[in-house]
């Protein structure tokens, strides 16, 4: 642990001041002596995700020239679609999608990593994965940690946002999507889009029809 500490360096400042991102490269320099690579983490409210990467694009922290240049946003994208749309404009304008990485946490849970596993390298559930022996899948989630610290968050942001807009909807595409060619992020992602396509959306009429409510017990 020691040798690990040792390796770390602690630079504050303000991800909405210019001149932070130009003390962050003059830091940076001396510590890489050449070319390095850089992965930029954005452990930030999803707010600033946009103004940080046009900052690092300004002040030239982006460039592939001396290593690759890599950012981490994770979830939620915006409020809504426009803003989600707005936000993904503005990165693409800093950065190629290739050094993009929208993340959620939720995926690196050990249960939701194993799904492909369990469905695709397990032969004896593989050949039955599909509609002909299987009448529906129920995902639920059960949360036994309350808001605690995070009412700031959910009053921007709110569960649905922070839970259905991206981890449940990805656990569906895990669970309906076809085999992907290759585990490369692409090939998971184009048969991702593949299951969404095939979503037949839910008509105010049809909610009481194909939705179950459940009551909080506190």
């Amino acid at each position: 642990m020691g040798s690990f500490c040792s390796q770390l360096d602690y630079l504050p400042g303000n991800v909405t001041d210019a001149d932070a991102y130009a003390r962050l490269q003059s830091h940076l320099r001396p510590e890489e002596a050449g070319p390095a690579n850089r992965l930029y983490y954005l452990s930030t409210a999803p707010r600033f995700y946009s103004e940080i990467i046009v900052q690092l694009g300004q002040h030239g922290m982006v460039s592939e020239a001396d290593g690759l240049r890599r950012a981490v946003i994770e979830n939620p994208f915006g409020r809504d679609l426009e803003t989600e749309r707005q936000s993904n404009h503005e990165i693409d304008e800093v950065l190629h999608e290739h050094q993009v990485f929208r993340i959620d946490h939720y995926l690196g849970k050990e249960t939701v990593q194993n799904i492909l596993v369990f469905r695709f390298a397990n032969t004896i559930f593989e050949p039955v994965w599909n509609r002909n022996y299987i009448y529906h899948v129920q995902i639920s989630v059960a949360e036994t940690v309350d808001v605690e610290h995070r009412a700031g968050y959910y009053d921007r942001v709110g569960v649905v946002r922070d839970m259905f807009q991206n981890p449940l909807m990805q656990l569906l595409a895990l669970t309906a999507m076809e085999p992907p060619a290759s585990l490369e992020a692409d090939a998971l992602r184009n048969e991702k889009v593949k299951a969404f396509s095939t979503i037949r959306p839910i008509t105010a009429d049809g909610v009481a029809e194909h939705t179950v409510r459940g009551q909080y017990k506190g």
